[in-house]
């Protein structure tokens, strides 16, 4: 039986690094103020343990949420089938995509 494992924080990265949350968010927003070594470190860490950042506490924090509607009509067409499939596949993992049809 698989258990599900917790999302991995800034906090968390920042206890298994030694650095403090504020280097941790530089590191991963790719600022450029600190050594490559540092960059490394906590960059091998949020790699080791699948860091993915925290989609909503983004919007929050920015008070945006650059998400993407689209509604199609309720059809059966193989079109809409390929449209919804290419937007999803081009939306970047920080851009939210809600798709639905009219129905």
């Amino acid at each position: 039986m698989l258990m599900h494992q917790a999302a991995i924080t800034l906090k968390k990265i920042s206890r298994l690094s030694g650095y403090s949350v504020s280097t941790v968010s530089k590191a991963l927003n790719d600022k450029k103020d600190m050594s490559t070594e540092t960059r490394e470190t906590i960059l091998n860490i949020a790699k080791k343990y699948n860091y993915v950042p925290n989609y909503y506490a983004i919007a929050l924090r920015k008070q945006q949420t650059k998400t993407l509607a689209v509604i199609i009509p309720h059809s059966s067409e193989q079109f809409y089938g390929d449209l919804l499939s290419e937007i999803q596949n081009m939306t970047p993992s920080l851009f939210g995509a809600k798709l639905t049809d009219s129905h």
